[in-house]
């Protein structure tokens, strides 16, 4: 009766009438409250510092919002004011330091790098940037020498560590007023200033609110690295002067970000608004090219996270749980910082975060000892139905390794399986264990059909028909779309005989260099080449590139080949030739083919090594008999 049985409800039964199910009932009842318990306190308290950070962060980003906004009055003020206008005199004596360079761009280049740079030492000024299109004017010429009254206050801004790279000034005329020092060599010297993102993300189309506004994250052309602009644009009524523009550099919030302790192995990052990574452990945002928006999202470098990205840039504050790639589930708790609109998350393994919960489901597990002493008890009975059929299976196999060596008969009767018996488990062992042995007969059966077809062609000492007899052997042992036997002579192999579907060249003595194409290969290492997905006729993938399916056609067909497969005919260590299928489907050919296949290529090249020889003897009778034939008439004449 126990042998229908499995294992799992005989233990069941067992643990039973020893009244462990309540037990066991009442331990999972307590350690799944206790669990749920501590997660949840867990994710509150991770919500409350999600919170506290993007406050912080938030924080930042309105401190350097506020010193944009001092410098755009400060500059509005000197522009648009008429009791901060200066003298003509004082103009033209500011403007003697401006001078147009080799390529006639307008501003300080030389005399910073003559003057300032040789006294001062140090970059603590502004250059002017005018391209080589614009025409000086006189309102350009006041423009330029009234803002020079903004380096102090850009002196103050920048050395306030409030995370400024540069603090500019651009206006509509393109004149560009930049701080600390960067030289005018590194723009183009058509570069208009007022058609760039810093400029036109203030602008009335895109900011008819006339308020502080944030680019994308990008790239420093400059090479700075990774940072965002603000920009306040200025207003002489409604028509836009200027926009005062202030660089912040990402590289110290990356750093505040990735400091966020979130228990021993969670982490913080930051998104922005299209779900670009900002900061994150994983992935470095430097890598986007010089000058370009950051495009490096999320969702794409980690698909596992796609619906918890889509999650942050719909809601505000929420908590999404995700399992990565390597089965570790997350608890992500996100916020949005308000200022960028950016999303910052703190995410902490879930196992880590009901640690707690599994202290005390340890104890509870102490109690369920006695329970397991009595499980092994019973298990000891049970021990006694299992190790029969066990060792009915190690008898039979022992039997199967005294067999696998007789070229005829079965390896195993059915009889013989039909005596091995036990519990369901051990059914299912013996059903796994027969299956196992009717593919060893399977392979058996294909090595004894190998090696009849082998003696066929051996048999057969006529070169062509030779040729003609592997290919056809070789097409009953693996399918191919087409097949060829190239013989090396030299430093060429020549294909001697071919076998192929219609839609395929006949490639019979094509030529080929010993080392052209997957075929060469073969030949070089003397190894089986197999490339289940191929790309092209003229060699193997490349290194640490996996081969792809393009539109290489084999030469006069219009048939793409997408798998290859290649042995090389060898006696010893003596190379014949090589054999070479390929067929239009990718993935085709197997392991077990090129195994299959170097089995029979062994019988072939005895065969195709015989037919060389007789063939070499027949061609050196024939030049004797016509040697002999030509005495015969020079004696009869």
């Amino acid at each position: 009766m126990f042998r229908k049985l499995s294992i799992f409800w005989i233990l069941l039964v067992a643990i039973l009438i020893t009244s462990g199910v309540p037990l066991g009932l009442l331990a999972y009842n307590a350690i799944r409250t206790t669990e749920s318990g501590v997660e949840r306190e867990q994710i509150n308290q991770l919500g409350e510092r999600v919170h506290a950070h993007a406050n912080t962060i938030n924080g930042q980003f309105h401190e350097f919002q506020t010193a944009t906004g001092l410098a755009a009055a400060d500059a509005k003020s000197l522009m648009l004011t008429a009791s901060r206008q200066i003298p003509a005199e004082e103009i033209e004596n500011r403007l003697g330091k401006y001078a147009r360079d080799s390529n006639n761009v307008f501003g300080l280049d030389a005399w910073y790098n003559a003057v300032y740079l040789p006294q001062a030492g140090d970059n603590r000024q502004s250059n002017v940037f005018l391209n080589k299109d614009t025409a000086l004017t006189p309102k350009l010429n006041y423009d330029i020498a009234i803002t020079e009254d903004l380096n102090p206050l850009f002196e103050q801004i920048k050395d306030s560590g409030i995370g400024t790279q540069w603090i500019y000034l651009t206006t509509a005329e393109g004149m560009l007023r930049l701080y600390p020092w960067a030289g005018n060599e590194g723009y183009p010297v058509d570069w208009q200033p007022q058609t760039i993102s810093f400029y036109t993300v203030a602008a009335p189309e895109r900011n008819p609110e006339r308020k502080s506004v944030w680019t994308a994250p990008y790239n420093d052309f400059a090479g700075a690295g990774v940072m965002v602009t603000n920009s306040l644009p200025i207003y002489d009524g409604d028509r836009l002067v200027a926009v005062m523009s202030h660089d912040f550099l990402i590289k110290d919030l990356q750093q505040q970000v990735l400091g966020f302790k979130v228990g021993e192995q969670g982490f913080a990052f930051l998104l922005d608004e299209q779900g670009n990574i900002v900061v994150h452990k994983d992935y470095n945002p430097e890598n986007t090219p010089l000058g370009e928006e950051l495009n490096i999202k999320l969702a794409e470098q980690d698909p596992a996270t796609a619906a918890l990205v889509e999650a942050m840039l719909k809601d505000l504050d929420g908590t999404k749980y995700y399992t990565d790639g390597n089965g570790v589930q997350w608890v992500v708790v996100f916020t949005q910082v308000e200022s960028t609109g950016w999303h910052l998350g703190l995410a902490q393994p879930r196992q880590e975060i009901i640690q707690p919960a599994l202290a005390i489901s340890r104890q509870v597990i102490t109690g369920g000892v006695v329970l397991i002493v009595i499980v092994l008890l019973v298990s000891i009975l049970l021990a006694r139905w299992i190790s029969r059929p066990l060792l009915e299976l190690s008898r039979t196999a022992e039997e199967i390794e005294s067999s696998v060596d007789e070229e005829s008969g079965r390896v195993l009767k059915p009889e013989q399986m039909e005596t091995i018996r036990g519990t369901l488990e051990i059914t299912n062992l013996v059903s796994v264990f027969g299956q196992m042995v009717g593919a060893l007969q399977k392979r058996m059966n294909e090595l004894n059909s190998i090696y009849a077809m082998g003696q066929t062609i051996t048999s057969n000492l006529d070169y062509e028909k030779t040729l003609q007899a592997v290919l056809q052997a070789v097409q009953q042992v693996v399918e191919f779309d087409a097949a060829e036997v190239s013989v090396v002579r030299g430093d060429q192999r020549e294909v001697e005989a071919w076998l192929g579907k219609p839609g395929f060249k006949d490639t019979t003595a094509t030529k080929y260099r010993i080392d052209s194409g997957p075929g060469g290969l073969t030949v070089q290492t003397k190894a089986p080449l197999l490339i289940p997905v191929f790309s092209g006729l003229d060699g193997a993938p490349e290194a640490g590139r996996p081969a792809q399916a393009d539109d290489t056609l084999v030469p006069g067909s219009d048939v793409k080949i997408r798998s290859f497969l290649g042995v090389p005919l060898l006696i010893g260590d003596r190379l014949i030739g090589a054999l070479t299928l390929v067929h239009r489907d990718a993935g085709h050919f197997t392991e077990t083919d090129k195994r299959q296949l170097s089995k029979l290529t062994a019988q072939a090249s005895i065969a195709i090594e015989n037919a060389i020889q007789v063939r070499e003897r027949e061609n050196a009778l024939k030049q004797q008999i016509r040697q002999l034939q030509i005495e015969i008439d020079e004696t009869k004449k």
